[in-house]
């Protein structure tokens, strides 16, 4: 139990790594105007209005990155249900990037998409991750390599 609780904050801790590394390239790519502070919620919101497409491209590339490597690295350490476990990172960064949506305006397509990501990649990403290891893909399949265990 203890290794895949650690098993899905390494997954959320890698997810948000790869997120950051990408937003990083986007904002070398875009970068705000300066001497923008964007610690100022309204310098923020507006400088999210005049953001190019090519910038908010790079957001969602961000979260779908994110999340891929977040359900990939859960299902990689967790020792059973595999598929459940990458979801409950989906769903985690779910809950954070709608805080992130409502903090911060969005335009609502990027909210749609945004919103849309995570659970879809995460599961993606799990699946990748027990082809790659062997390990089996489903609860019945989780429970037959218990009996078998036993």
């Amino acid at each position: 139990m203890i290794r895949n609780l650690v098993a899905m904050l390494t997954g959320q801790l890698g997810g948000a790594l790869a997120i950051g590394l990408v937003q990083s390239v986007s904002v070398s790519m875009y970068p705000p105007a300066p001497g923008a502070d964007l610690q100022d919620p309204a310098q923020l919101a507006q400088f999210v209005a005049s953001m190019p497409l090519g910038a908010f491209a790079m957001l969602e590339l961000s979260y779908i990155c994110g999340s891929f490597i977040g359900g990939f690295v859960t299902a990689s350490i967790a020792t059973e249900r595999h598929i459940a476990y990458a979801t409950v990172v989906g769903l985690a960064f779910t809950v954070a990037g709608c805080v992130n949506l409502f903090t911060i305006p969005h335009p609502i397509w990027v909210a749609l998409m945004t919103t849309l990501t995570y659970v879809p990649l995460c599961y993606l990403g799990a699946r990748l991750a027990l082809k790659v290891s062997g390990k089996p893909k489903t609860a019945a399949e989780d429970e037959a390599t218990v009996a078998i265990a036993e």
